[in-house]
């Protein structure tokens, strides 16, 4: 690459065209280069933190506050790689956040789970059924009956 400036350089000397009339583009041209580059590195060190830190990964749920955002961003995790991170809402929404402007990430899957269970109850069992129900799966091992305010009456 060095050699490729140095020989850009030596052609236009040659060709009459005064150097220093392109320093001042050059070096605007560079500061542009300069603080475009630290977005991205800056993206790409925190990127490679949140993976090497596994603070999330693929399908958990996370809440991830941002600088310069008012909201939170919610969501599963779709993808995690070294520039973004990209969730789903609820919505179906797709939410892309660059790694460098995440100030606050919430895992709210991790370490810790809540089952949802649908109990399928026909409809002509009356109030009785859904307790009768409830009674006989969440009784302890070797209680064959449950009188419905204590644990058991009978033991096997």
């Amino acid at each position: 690459m060095l050699v490729y400036c140095v020989a850009a350089v030596l052609v236009v000397a040659r060709l009459g065209i005064p150097l220093t009339g392109l320093v001042a583009p050059a070096t605007i041209i560079g500061v542009a280069f300069g603080l475009g580059g630290q977005r991205i590195v800056q993206d790409v060190l925190a990127g490679f933190f949140i993976i090497a830190e596994r603070q999330y990964g693929f399908g958990d749920l996370v809440r991830v506050s941002t600088t310069g955002v008012v909201g939170d961003a919610t969501g599963t995790v779709e993808d995690v790689n070294l520039r973004v991170i990209r969730l789903r809402s609820v919505d179906g929404e797709v939410i892309i956040v660059p790694n460098g402007q995440i100030a606050r990430t919430v895992n709210l899957s991790r370490d810790w789970a809540r089952a949802v269970v649908d109990v399928p109850i026909r409809r002509r069992s009356g109030s009785a059924g859904p307790r009768r129900s409830c009674s006989w799966w969440g009784r302890p091992r070797g209680v064959t009956r449950s009188c419905g305010r204590c644990c058991s009456t009978r033991r096997r």
